[in-house]
């Protein structure tokens, strides 16, 4: 069952892909990464990996930014 955060997400990575024309991961990362930066307030890449969420750990996510 799906949260109303991973919904959101969902939709938004359907508006950026329409948008952008990028390809799926990639419009993953870069809205996971926006929802990141408004959750943390900041721009430190380990904080930013860390509030990725999934089940990557955080040393990928901060590889991945």
């Amino acid at each position: 069952m799906k949260n109303k955060a991973s919904i959101k997400s969902s939709e938004l990575v359907d508006i950026f892909q329409a948008r952008l024309g990028w390809n799926k991961a990639r419009v993953k990362f870069f809205v996971s990464f926006i929802i990141t930066l408004c959750k943390v307030q900041t721009v430190c890449f380990n904080k930013l990996a860390q509030g990725f969420e999934g089940k990557a750990k955080v040393e990928s996510n901060t590889r991945r930014i």
